[in-house]
């Protein structure tokens, strides 16, 4: 034990119930990895180590500690949280505008409001039921072969992926 040190002392769950530590060996710098259950009322003379972990840091210190690294864990799933949302966001946008863009290509898309409108729209939901609007009202004044409409359309979409 003389030749011990503790490092890196850290309560190991909230309840405070379990402390983790390295054991380093100052003859050899060997380090081993341990983990004890705290003494009820983290009594001392119950065991050596939590003995000697009491002389180096108090209970108050490690309590700080394991605060801090649960408050350090919570804002890092918080950014985490943040930046999937962000990025759904923006693969979200980048769909919206490849989309867009496929529509304006659509041969029943021709008018400067049309296209204005196409580009105004806010979401996918929007700009699908703007295209379809017009595509019904393409199709009922223009009186088109509905097979061919079909294939020009799926000729636009297909050469795009």
């Amino acid at each position: 034990m003389k030749n011990e040190i503790l490092e890196k002392v850290e309560f190991a769950n909230n309840e405070l119930t379990r402390v983790r530590f390295f054991i380093v060996n100052k003859d050899t710098g060997s380090r081993q990895l341990a983990e004890l259950s705290v003494p009820a009322n983290f009594e001392k003379g119950k065991n050596r180590y939590w003995d000697k972990i009491l002389e180096q840091h108090t209970v108050s210190e490690l309590k700080d500690k394991r605060r801090k690294l649960i408050q350090l864990s919570k804002a890092q799933a918080e950014a985490n949280k943040k930046k999937q949302k962000t990025t759904k966001e923006s693969i979200d946008l980048r769909e919206l505008f490849r989309y867009k863009a496929l529509y304006m290509k659509l041969p029943f898309v021709v008018t400067d409001e049309q296209k204005s409108l196409i580009r105004k729209a806010p979401n996918r939901f929007c700009l699908d039921a703007m295209v379809f609007k017009f595509m019904h009202d393409y199709i009922n004044s223009n009186n088109p072969d509905i097979e061919d409409l079909y294939d020009e359309i799926e000729d636009i979409f297909y050469e795009n992926e």
